[in-house]
Formats: C-alpha cells, sequence, structure tokens
C-alpha cells in the first residue's frame, strides 16, 4: 500500500518537473534569442548577427535642420545619413509649421537613399502621419 502512494507521488512530482522545465524553456529561449524549432547551428549563428532597428531623428523648422536634436546644414545631414545602416535605420521626419521646401528637399533626399521613413506633420490644431518604405 505504502508503495503505490510513494510511486504516485514521484509520478506526480516528474510530471511537476517536467511541466516546469517546459515553462523555463518558453520563457528563456525568447532571451536568448533562440527559436525553439530551429535547434540547429543556424539558430546559434543568429544571435551574433542579429542587428536591432534605431530611430534617426530628423526635425525640419522653417529655416532649420535637426539631427537628434541638433542643427546641422543639409550637407551635414546627407554625411551622416550616409553613414546609417539603411536596412535597420528607422528616420522619424517632424515638419513643424508649413511645408516647407527644406522638408521637401529632405524628404526626397532620405526617400531616394531608401531609408525607411515616418513622416509626421505638426502643424497647430492639425497633426498627420504616414510611414514611407515598409512593405
Amino acid at each position: 500500500m505504502q508503495t503505490r502512494k510513494r510511486k504516485k507521488k514521484t509520478k506526480i512530482a516528474y510530471k511537476r518537473l517536467i511541466i516546469v522545465l517546459c515553462l523555463f524553456i518558453l520563457i528563456f529561449s525568447d532571451l536568448f534569442n533562440i527559436s525553439i524549432s530551429h535547434w540547429g547551428a543556424n539558430s546559434i549563428k543568429s544571435i551574433a548577427t542579429t542587428k536591432e532597428p534605431y530611430y534617426i531623428s530628423v526635425t525640419v523648422y522653417q529655416n532649420n535642420i535637426m539631427l537628434n536634436e541638433q542643427k546641422v546644414t543639409f550637407e551635414t545631414l546627407k554625411t551622416e545619413l550616409s553613414k546609417a545602416d539603411k536596412t535597420n535605420a528607422i528616420i522619424h521626419l517632424v515638419d513643424y509649421g508649413a511645408y516647407s521646401n527644406d522638408l521637401i528637399e529632405v524628404h526626397k533626399y532620405i526617400a531616394d537613399q531608401g531609408f525607411r521613413t515616418i513622416v509626421s506633420q505638426r502643424i497647430p490644431n492639425i497633426t498627420y502621419e504616414y510611414i514611407v518604405g515598409y512593405q
């Protein structure tokens, strides 16, 4: 009688242990960027090569161009954007005030370079936003 109860308790304990281990694997697989369905060398190799997208803020006032909250000229903006990674960079382009010629020039340059862009127009009482370059 005692052995049956002991066997039943150990069976339940093993089931609980298996459930806890499965939960740990599910939780920590996201932390280490390891896919559960692909346990091969490719998934481990992807840890070193994964790059996160990052944002670049470009703000155009009526007479000023700001790159990451620093006033720059259009030529400086061109050189800084040429250093950026086009596959991972997302440019948030904001225009305050009227739809100025500077914004058109900056937006045309960014679009010609092939960056993904979020464009925001901010005029008093009117705000709109559209996304360019996402598939």
